[in-house]
């Protein structure tokens, strides 16, 4: 791994855990129990102490999104019961989504969202014109053997995002996508310091993901509650149906004449970053913080889930490998890096729990070794969040925007 950028926290060098000229098939490189690996960190005596004692933030919400995960799949787990269920699986191994991107992630029709001004305020923010913006998703799930209603529960709500800038015509504009579960705007423009990148002269639009907030669907239990599947059919469509959204909204941007677009998001949203650096031309710059790479590895570290998840893919004779192919057509890990290095940057925890840290290394070794920021903290408590926003700012001001 890089070193840490302005940091005293400097992470060992890891095994590099598969060949990035063979991008297409790095689930088969990974290792079975990537899940389990630990990563090593060479920390000072304080440094371990700070990053332990507050692990604990981690694992208890780990552990309540490991259950939401379960609670919510119920209906999902009783289908993947069935041998004829998961040979649907096989239809997201076509290997012709991860050559042309384009035939998974479908064009949008066209539409044009309604944007309605609204009088709330950003915190410390002057001048800036608050913009709500919403529209009717026209999405289809990619596999013709699904209907949306099968998939989504009924009728999408409006899909939404909230605009904020300057009032003196297009300016760059950082498009921030948020986590699981954590969906509100204000505690987003916190995170992301949407005030810091207003002052810079930017724009930023706050980009709401399926399932979460206004856009639960009508039986959730809990804000972002269907997002993440057991099955692997739920969650491809799902990703394909956010990425479909997301490009309505790039689309939105272009026809205001804004030339220059970025985009970054905290784990779900880093996840969302970095797939979108790789799929779409339109992204100038990408920022994916606290990120991970493979789904099916990420939820395997959550507990109680993972074990459940494990136990029933041995039961089955289910390889994760393979359930990593399938989903491989919304990982970067599948896509060759289409940005130069110098316009992506990552941020990761060092004590992260939820998205551990080698998912940022793999994405890292992927991109072939770009600017990189390991902080002090774990994935909801980020003891160096000025540093690395200091960071995030300074990289962004090198490519002159």
């Amino acid at each position: 791994m890089a070193t840490s950028i302005g940091s005293r926290i400097k992470p060992e060098v890891v095994e590099k855990f598969y060949d990035p000229e063979i991008p297409e098939d790095w689930w088969r490189q990974l290792p079975e129990d990537f899940a389990t690996q630990q990563e090593k960190f060479d920390l000072s005596l304080w440094d371990s102490l700070k990053l332990n004692s507050i692990s604990v933030s981690d694992y208890a919400f780990r552990t309540y999104a490991s259950f939401a995960v379960l609670f919510g799949n119920v209906d999902s787990i009783r289908k993947i019961t069935s041998s004829t269920h998961r040979k649907q699986w096989d239809f997201y191994k076509n290997p012709g989504f991860i050559k042309d991107p384009s035939t998974f992630f479908k064009k949008p029709k066209s539409v044009y969202p309604s944007a309605e001004t609204t009088s709330h305020r950003i915190m410390g923010l002057k001048n800036a014109v608050v913009e709500e913006l919403t529209f009717t998703s026209s999405f289809e799930p990619v596999n013709p053997g699904f209907d949306s209603e099968e998939l989504f529960h009924g009728k999408y709500p409006a899909s939404r995002a909230r605009f904020i800038h300057h009032n003196d015509g297009p300016r760059p504009t950082v498009i921030c996508l948020h986590g699981f579960v954590v969906d509100g705007y204000d505690i987003n423009s916190y995170l992301f310091d949407v005030k810091r990148l207003f002052d810079m002269g930017l724009d930023v639009l706050l980009y709401t993901l399926p399932f979460h907030g206004p856009r639960k669907t009508h039986n959730s239990k809990f804000s972002g509650d269907g997002f993440f599947s057991i099955d692997v059919c739920n969650n491809n469509e799902h990703m394909a149906f956010s990425v479909y959204d997301l490009q309505v909204f790039i689309e939105y941007l272009k026809n205001r004449k804004v030339e220059t677009i970025g985009m970054t998001g905290v784990s779900l949203g880093g996840y969302h970053t970095a797939l979108m650096s790789a799929i779409d031309d339109r992204i100038d710059f990408a920022i994916p913080m606290i990120p991970f790479v493979s789904v099916i590895d990420l939820i395997l570290e959550w507990q109680p889930a993972g074990t459940m998840i494990k136990t029933m893919l041995n039961l089955y004779g289910i390889k994760v490998e393979d359930v990593r192919h399938a989903m491989a057509v919304h990982s970067a890990l599948s896509y060759p890096r289409r940005l130069d290095k110098d316009r992506l940057f990552i941020v990761a925890g060092t004590g992260d729990k939820m998205a551990t840290p080698k998912h940022a290394a793999l994405l890292w070794e992927h991109w072939n070794r770009p600017n990189i920021y390991y902080y002090g903290g774990n994935h909801l408590i980020h003891l160096e969040r000025k540093k690395y926003l200091d960071e995030v700012e300074k990289f962004i001001r090198r490519l002159g925007i």
